[in-house]
């Protein structure tokens, strides 16, 4: 049964811009098509240091794929763009990053996927472009519309619009 999923597209090395239209591209092709997606977001980059602001963006995709699998091709997606992830504790500037927000409203947690993503109430950079696609989504834990949890998000940080996201 189909599934509409909600991903957070980022990034804050090389072509931002690029990649994360790239990356919309390939998810199109390998999740289902895309049913609505933000502009651009210039971000600071959030829980670390880094000379180089990010671009953000939120896009829902209507697939057929498991949860997994739907984490397995945001890796894959990621590795195509030049993001290396290594092992540390701590944030890092990125090619691409790419998260799993909501899979409808599907609540699980394993070893390498949480749903929804456990830290949506506390990022601005993605409150605000989720907020812009579906503000009265319904958050499936918090029980609150992505709207109040902007309203409560304890993250302050300046987000600009950048441009438009035009996928052609």
């Amino acid at each position: 049964m189909a599934q509409e999923v909600y991903i957070s597209l980022g990034g804050n090395l090389g072509q931002r811009h690029r990649f994360i239209l790239g990356a919309l591209k390939s998810l199109e092709q390998r999740l289902g098509p895309i049913i609505s997606a933000s502009q651009l977001y210039e971000t600071p980059p959030w829980g670390f240091e880094s000379d180089h602001s990010f671009l953000n963006a939120v896009a829902i995709f209507h697939t057929s794929r498991s949860p997994q699998e739907v984490l397995e091709v945001l890796l894959n997606t990621e590795r195509t763009f030049g993001r290396k992830r290594i092992e540390s504790p701590n944030y890092t500037s990125r090619t691409l990053d790419l998260d799993l927000l909501f899979y409808g409203d599907e609540v699980m947690k394993t070893e390498h996927l949480e749903l929804p993503h456990p830290r949506i109430p506390q990022r601005a950079f993605v409150l605000v472009p989720l907020a812009e696609i579906a503000e009265d989504y319904l958050h499936p834990i918090e029980q609150k519309t992505i709207r109040e949890l902007l309203t409560l998000c304890p993250d302050t940080s300046p987000i600009h619009p950048w441009k438009s996201l035009t996928v052609t």
